[in-house]
């Protein structure tokens, strides 16, 4: 079987590049970079690297698998973004988001994690993604609850959190 894997925020490709098909990400310093790796690895027959907004992507399904790896904080349409992901994977494919570890509650961040991400979100993720009409304004410290409720505005009828230990990350997979 052809499994097909398109990577959302694939930023430059590292560290999996031999397994992507498609990434895509609005940064284009970003994709030039993914381009040149892919080459360098000898894989540039087989995936390819998309400049342009998740949400308005021509690519289309299914694919088996979906993912978006520490990037659905930073997105200004985080719920257009997971419903395209969802169309992307059609019924029996799977979209695998990683993004950070924080809690639900303030006072479950307030350690030094949950500070690094109120900075980050403060400093960077938020300013960067707030540049686009209309933005959501998610930030650093996006909680299991904001991802559970962007899923399902997005159409996804499971959202489960996989029990992989990281200190910081925490890993969605989400079902149709």
């Amino acid at each position: 079987m052809d499994q097909r894997e398109r990577q959302v925020g694939s930023d430059r490709g590292e560290g999996h590049v031999g397994l992507i098909r498609d990434g895509i990400d609005i940064d284009e310093a970003s994709i030039t970079q993914a381009r040149d790796l892919a080459e360098e690895q000898g894989v540039s027959d087989r995936v390819a690297f998309h400049h342009t907004p998740v949400e308005q992507t021509e690519l289309t399904g299914p694919y088996d698998l979906v993912t978006a790896f520490e990037c659905l904080h930073d997105m200004p349409y985080p719920i257009d973004t997971l419903t395209k992901m969802r169309e992307l994977a059609g019924p029996s494919g799977v979209v695998l988001i990683a993004d950070e570890a924080a809690g639900d509650t303030l006072e479950e961040n307030t350690n030094l994690l949950g500070n690094f991400f109120y900075n980050a979100s403060i400093l960077h993720c938020l300013p960067q993604a707030m540049v686009f009409p209309d933005a959501a304004g998610t930030g650093t410290a996006i909680s299991p609850s904001t991802v559970r409720t962007y899923a399902e505005q997005a159409g996804f009828k499971s959202v489960e959190v996989v029990d992989i230990e990281n200190p910081f990350f925490r890993f969605y997979r989400l079902a149709p």
